[in-house]
């Protein structure tokens, strides 16, 4: 079974990227990409624990014998697969999404701040019952990039409530001697990156990613498909909700435009158009301001199918940003109106986007 339950994928989905929200806090312009990231992979988790799910209770359709058992007797058989997953499962994996999130935050800006403050504090557990395994690192100070951190840091255990510090402070012997042996020494399987660095509040060893059913390939992609969509709808939505027939204004720091427009029927344009990123893509919609503070104005084009054929009736010339999307060039393409105005078009990865029609940015228009 590849294709993926919708509405269950939503739920575990919006759950996961409220549990981020709510450890990371409101990202700021430099982290606005970083938050995209960390809520695609967010979607990517949510539809391989659905995935999996799913095809565990679809294992338990036959009895031993193979015939199709009776429906009472099958939803009795996966009842216990759901409340594992919907609710014990799910409510830890909500919980540790939002440690790591605000770790990722705090790690972000300890990075920042590293010239002044270039050591991490291991901070004590805040846990009525914390476990033993991370006591022996408590009150530890290391360097921000030692090779320490990559084995053991706050959040990569189950239930830890552990954290961080900046610091000045000198660093401390590793507590070699007083570490355990073998496995209770690695961190859990699927908490065993810093999602700091990559992203991902939980990493590719999770048992979702290493024991799914079929395709890895194909899972990804269906879950992209669901993310699409689902960002396409609540999109436009908000953009409808909030602007109301009405036009968002936007500075442009760079190009001929000084204001660009965004109405609700511009943001089903941008949606609506294909990219090598789709969700990232429809995502952008809502930091535009930021993206157009950052993005480099490329230069522009006259409105020409062919050498004298106009292209569309109430174009004038199309004006091209370059900014970056998941560590990629991407393309913000924006239409000048016959009648003076400017209007967002389009978000173009490096296929869709015709490099050769530019026009030199200072050329007269």
């Amino acid at each position: 079974m590849t294709q993926i339950e919708e509405n269950l994928f939503n739920e575990f989905w919006d759950k996961l990227n409220k549990a981020t929200g709510k450890g990371f806090g409101e990202p700021v312009n430099t982290d606005v990409e970083f938050y995209r990231e960390l809520q695609y992979n967010n979607g990517v988790f949510a539809a391989f624990k659905v995935h999996r799910m799913q095809n565990d209770m679809a294992a338990k359709l036959l009895d031993e014998n193979g015939e199709l058992k009776p429906f009472k007797q099958w939803l009795n058989d996966v009842q216990t697969i759901a409340d594992h997953q919907v609710e014990q499962w799910f409510q830890t994996e909500y919980d540790i999404a939002v440690k790591r999130a605000h770790l990722a935050a705090d790690w972000r800006q300890f990075e920042q701040e590293a010239d002044v403050l270039p050591n991490l504090e291991w901070i004590k557990s805040t846990s009525i019952t914390p476990g033993k395994d991370h006591k022996m690192f408590w009150g530890t100070v290391r360097p921000i990039h030692d090779a320490f951190w990559e084995s053991h840091k706050p959040g990569d255990r189950w239930g830890c409530k552990c954290g961080l510090r900046s610091t000045d402070k000198k660093p401390t012997p590793i507590p070699m001697d007083n570490l355990p042996a073998g496995e209770t020494d690695e961190p859990a399987a699927g908490l065993d990156n810093n999602p700091a660095t990559d992203a991902k509040l939980f990493s590719d060893s999770h048992p979702y990613f290493t024991e799914h059913y079929g395709s890895k390939k194909n899972i990804v992609l269906e879950s992209d498909k669901l993310m699409t969509k689902y960002s396409r709808e609540e999109v436009r939505k908000h953009f409808q909700k909030e602007l109301k027939g009405k036009s968002l204004m936007l500075q442009a720091s760079k190009g001929p435009a000084k204001t660009i427009s965004v109405s609700h029927q511009d943001i089903k344009t941008v949606t609506g158009k294909p990219h090598k990123y789709n969700y990232m893509k429809n995502t952008c919609c809502y930091w535009l301001p930021q993206i157009l503070k950052k993005a480099e104005y490329l230069g522009w084009s006259p409105d020409m199918k062919g050498a004298a054929v106009p292209g569309h009736g109430d174009v004038k010339n199309w004006h091209y940003y370059r900014f970056r999307l998941n560590n990629e060039d991407s393309f913000l393409v924006v239409k000048e109106r016959m009648n003076g105005e400017f209007h967002i078009h389009a978000i173009q990865d490096k296929d869709h986007f015709k490099e050769n029609k530019l026009k030199n940015p200072f050329e007269k228009r």
